[in-house]
């Protein structure tokens, strides 16, 4: 039986070698520290075994650990320590399997098409008449960060651990190293309008100092400001980021890439929540025998759509003229 000075030898052995072995991230060592902590505690000398394991899932879960997402990675954490225990000979009952993991509901939320966060960010950075050269500058870092996070979808805690020197802006093209929730330093490429501004944090200690807290306060502040009621914070920024993405035909393994996903089979579940109006267009459109029932109008619409898709109308290099006259589409494109 695992239970005592044992059980308290295999807790160390986890969390401190194996911990260093697999190069876990700090904050997931932290997390995985406290369950267990709390688990030893919890069973005062007692086995570990599995119905010992489901009463302290019953004592968390009773304790503060009531929400699906908190107790699936509680789960998770008491799982992974279980296949510790069974890969490393300190039990031979690898019960970790028959830990039931709760079912957690599809949380929506309501997108934003990019544009209108990019003016929520703006208005919420906004100068005050009263603010003096370091409020102007704190608002300034929020700005540059909360754009940054829209651009590439980062974490905030990813975003808050970027320093200057993770910056490769003379590569071509210009990158930047991220330290990935799972502890993995990976290579992405960086927003070519942001690049000068970037430019100016390149001896930076801190690429950006925000932090979680006043991110979502200048967001809220913003959205207030233009009257907009629906709920935005720094990680919702990722989500637009992923859905903006999918919604404009990026295949799903290079959105996966970019948000560093374990799987595709995260993102597309994700992601890919398309509503009525995107499926009734390609319901529509894609398919020879419907085709023929849409109405000009119709028809005009989705080339339209089609043509606002490659972001040429924000391309400052263009002028875009598309209008109906006499049942003909006349687009033109102007080099400025």
């Amino acid at each position: 039986m695992l239970q005592g000075k044992k059980l308290e030898i295999a807790y160390h052995d986890y969390i401190v070698n194996y911990s260093a072995e697999a190069n876990l991230a700090p904050s997931t060592v932290a997390n995985k520290n406290d369950v267990l902590k709390r688990l030893i505690a919890f069973l005062d000398g007692r086995p570990f075994n599995l119905n010992t394991c489901r009463e302290f899932i019953a004592y968390m879960c009773s304790h503060g650990r009531k929400a699906p997402n908190s107790r699936m990675d509680l789960v998770r954490v008491l799982r992974a320590f279980v296949n510790f225990l069974n890969n490393n000979d300190y039990t031979k009952d690898n019960f970790a399997h028959q830990i039931v993991k709760p079912k957690i509901p599809k949380r929506e939320f309501d997108y934003i098409d990019p544009e209108i966060v990019e003016k929520i960010i703006l208005a919420g950075t906004e100068y005050g008449v009263m603010d003096n050269s370091r409020n102007r500058a704190i608002k300034d870092e929020m700005r540059a960060g909360l754009r940054f996070i829209l651009r590439t979808g980062l974490r905030i805690n990813e975003l808050i651990t970027l320093k200057g020197s993770d910056l490769n802006i003379y590569d071509n093209p210009p990158t930047f190293w991220v330290l990935s929730k799972g502890g993995n330093r990976e290579l992405l490429p960086l927003p070519k309008d942001m690049l000068e501004e970037l430019k100016k944090r390149l001896n930076y200690d801190r690429l950006f100092s925000v932090t979680r807290e006043t991110c979502n306060f200048v967001l809220k502040r913003g959205a207030r400001k233009l009257g907009i009621t629906t709920k935005l914070t720094n990680h919702s920024l990722r989500h637009i980021f992923a859905s903006n993405l999918v919604k404009n035909g990026v295949p799903i393994q290079m959105v996966s890439r970019l948000m560093r996903h374990s799987s595709v089979d995260i993102t597309d579940k994700t992601y890919t929540h398309l509503n009525v109006n995107d499926l009734a267009l390609v319901l529509n459109s894609k398919q020879k025998i419907i085709v023929g029932g849409l109405t000009v109008d119709e028809v005009f619409d989705n080339v339209e759509s089609a043509i606002l898709q490659t972001g040429i109308k924000e391309d400052k290099r263009f002028a875009l003229d598309i209008k109906v006259e006499n049942n003909m589409l006349q687009i033109k494109v102007q080099v400025q």
